[in-house]
């Protein structure tokens, strides 16, 4: 029988196509394991020219929201000057939702009450998370 040895020096190393804005947890996590990585940036993370606009419209046309639910850190550092502007004392109403741990953390470095982190980045513990989050006190 034949085997196959790879030696650290010949192997491959892999490819990481990644966003300008990516965070070095997986590169500094495989180094630290010996597997060679090369990250190539293919996207740019850029806020929609539309934000301010966007957000108004809701505003007129729908009010202060119950949950505002952010996805990323950087979402919250392109939106959250033209959220603290819009919704102003009102803000203290709404409850804030992250989608994972690092979005979480980012919530509370502005100073904002996380009511909920959803336990896996998935549309269903996301969607269990805000409507906990949304129940009356002392409600089951």
């Amino acid at each position: 029988a034949e085997y196959i040895c790879f030696r650290e020096s010949s192997a491959l190393p892999l490819l990481f196509p990644c966003g300008n804005l990516k965070r070095e947890i997986l590169p500094k996590t495989l180094k630290d394991k010996g597997i060679a990585m090369e990250s190539i940036t293919v996207y740019q993370t850029i806020p929609h020219p539309g934000i301010q606009g966007n957000l108004n419209s809701y505003y007129f046309q729908q009010g202060v929201p119950a949950s505002i639910t952010f996805f990323s850190p950087f979402g919250l550092t392109y939106s959250f000057k033209h959220i603290q502007e819009l919704f102003g004392d009102n803000i203290d109403q709404i409850k804030f939702a992250a989608i994972g741990p690092t979005t979480a953390r980012a919530l509370a470095a502005q100073g904002l009450p996380v009511s909920c982190t959803a336990e896996s980045p998935t549309p269903q513990a996301l969607a269990t998370g805000i409507r906990k989050a949304l129940q009356p006190h002392g409600c089951c």
